[in-house]
């Protein structure tokens, strides 16, 4: 697992893959290949070790303890450890990205590396899925997540219609 950074992912990535991008940004804008999965990789940032993603282990059983079995596991994990994960036409954006995720995306798209009309959503999984929630909360998130999505949409110059208008 390695973090690059974006200005060297992309050429290298580029030469190698075309139509074709499963990766994770990091708050720091950093990326690395989701491998062997987005959910393996995400688990192992959340700090799984390798060798616990497929017999299980403290570490994975901890972590599937503390998700509630209501939770999308890679939404959920997206946004406890704040990374943006991408495919060639789609992103989920935690909903405390940073400026960096915000500007290596941009790079990502205008290089070609991930698809200019990618779906983007803002996930709320971690927040969404709390046992305790009201419906008033419930309203509130939805709004919030609104108001992030058009936030977003501006930072990163989109059309709405880049905007998944799925609310989970």
């Amino acid at each position: 697992m390695k973090n690059i950074n974006i200005d060297d992912f992309i050429p290298a990535h580029n030469e190698k893959y075309t139509a074709y991008c499963e990766a994770i940004l990091f708050a720091d804008g950093t990326i690395m290949y989701a491998e062997p999965s987005h959910l393996y990789a995400l688990q192992m940032i959340y700090g799984v070790p390798y060798e616990e993603l497929y017999e299980g282990g403290p570490a994975r059983d901890n972590l599937f303890e503390k998700m509630p079995q209501s939770a999308s596991p890679v939404h959920w994990l997206s946004e406890v450890v704040n990374c943006v994960v991408l495919w060639y036409d789609t992103a989920i954006f935690p909903p405390n990205y940073t400026p960096a995720q915000v500007e290596s995306y941009k790079k990502l798209k205008d290089n070609g590396c991930i698809n200019k009309y990618s779906t983007i959503e803002i996930t709320m999984e971690y927040q969404i899925c709390d046992e305790n929630m009201s419906l008033d909360n419930l309203e509130m998130i939805c709004n919030h997540k609104k108001e992030l999505k058009e936030k977003l949409s501006t930072e990163l110059g989109l059309t709405n219609k880049n905007l998944n208008n799925l609310e989970r």
